[in-house]
C-alpha cells in the first residue's frame, strides 16, 4: 500500500516538474526570440555607431546592478520554497517583504550613485566621459533591474512559473515595440534607452500585482502580525552573501570584458560586435 502511495507521489512530482520545466522553457524561448529579433531591428535602425553608444550607455547601470545584487535573488527563491513546504506562512510573508524593502533601498542607492557620478562611471567603465548625459537617463535601470530580477525569483519561490514567463515576455515585447517606435519617431539613442526603461516598467506593474495576490493568498493561513524583523534579514543575507561572493569572479570578468572592449574599440566596432552577439543569441 505504501509502495503505491510513494509511486503516486513520485509520479505526481515528476509531472509537476515536467510541466514547470516546459513552462519555463517556452517562456525563455519566446523571451529570447523577441529580444534577439528586437535587438537586430534596433541595431539596423541605429547603425553600428549608434548601437555602440546605446550599448555603452547601459554598461554603468548594469554593472552597478550586478555589484549590488548581494545574491538575494537565489536566497529568496530558496527560502520561499522551504517555508511554503513547511507551511511557515508567516515566514513566507516576512521573507517577501524583507527582500523587497532591502532591494528597494539598495536600488535607490545604486540609482543615486549612477545619476550623480554618471560622468565618472562613463570615464572609468567605458572610457566615454561624453556619454555622461545618457548614463544619467539610464541610472534608473539600476533600480528597475534589481527589482525585476528579485520578482522573477519570488515567483519561482512561489512555484508561479507562468508568472515568471509572463513577466519576461512582457518585458521583451514592450522593450522591443517601444524602442522601435521611438526610433522611428527620430529619438535615436535616447529613444532606444527609454524603450529599455519602458520594458522594465511595463513588466513590473503586473508583477507587483501578482506578488500582492500571492502574499494575500498566503496571509489567509496566518493572520498574525507579519511585521519584518531583523532576524529575517540576517537569515536571508547569511545564505545569500556566500553565494554572492562565489559569483564575484564571474561579475569581475564581465566588467573586465566590457572595459577591455570600450578602451580598445570605437563605437562602430562595439556596435557591430553587440549586434553579432545578439544574432548568436537568436541562433542559440
Amino acid at each position: 500500500m505504501s509502495v503505491n502511495k510513494d509511486s503516486e507521489y513520485i509520479g505526481e512530482a515528476a509531472k509537476l516538474s515536467a510541466n514547470a520545466a516546459l513552462t519555463l522553457f517556452l517562456g525563455d524561448f519566446t523571451y529570447n526570440l523577441i529580444l534577439a529579433l528586437g535587438s537586430i531591428a534596433i541595431a539596423r535602425i541605429l547603425g553600428s555607431e549608434g548601437y555602440g553608444v546605446f550599448s555603452l550607455a547601459l554598461i554603468p547601470p548594469q554593472t552597478l546592478a550586478l555589484l549590488t545584487s548581494l545574491g538575494i535573488d537565489i536566497g529568496v527563491a530558496r527560502y520561499l520554497q522551504r517555508y511554503s513546504i513547511e507551511k511557515q506562512y508567516k515566514q513566507v510573508i516576512q521573507i517577501v517583504k524583507a527582500s523587497i524593502l532591502l532591494r528597494i533601498a539598495i536600488g535607490i542607492i545604486g540609482t543615486t550613485i549612477c545619476y550623480f557620478y554618471s560622468e565618472t562611471l562613463s570615464s572609468v567603465l567605458v572610457n566615454r566621459p561624453g556619454i555622461g548625459g545618457l548614463v544619467k537617463i539610464t541610472a534608473i535601470v539600476v533600480f528597475l533591474q534589481l527589482i525585476y530580477n528579485l520578482l522573477l525569483n519570488v515567483f519561482i519561490g512561489f512555484n508561479s512559473f507562468q508568472a515568471t514567463s509572463i513577466m519576461k515576455i512582457t518585458y521583451s515585447i514592450f522593450k522591443t515595440i517601444s524602442s522601435i517606435i521611438l526610433l522611428l519617431l527620430g529619438f535615436g539613442v535616447i529613444g532606444a534607452l527609454f524603450g529599455n526603461i519602458l520594458g522594465y516598467t511595463a513588466s513590473l506593474l503586473p508583477a507587483a500585482i501578482l506578488v500582492y495576490r500571492n502574499i494575500k493568498r498566503v496571509n489567509q493561513y496566518d493572520t498574525s502580525n507579519n511585521g519584518i524583523n531583523l532576524y529575517t534579514l540576517i537569515v536571508l543575507l547569511k545564505y545569500s552573501l556566500p553565494l554572492y561572493m562565489g559569483s564575484l569572479t564571474g561579475i569581475i570578468l564581465s566588467i573586465y570584458q566590457n572595459v577591455l572592449l570600450s578602451y580598445s574599440l570605437s563605437e562602430v566596432y562595439i556596435g557591430g560586435y553587440r549586434a553579432m552577439y545578439n544574432f548568436m543569441g537568436l541562433i542559440s
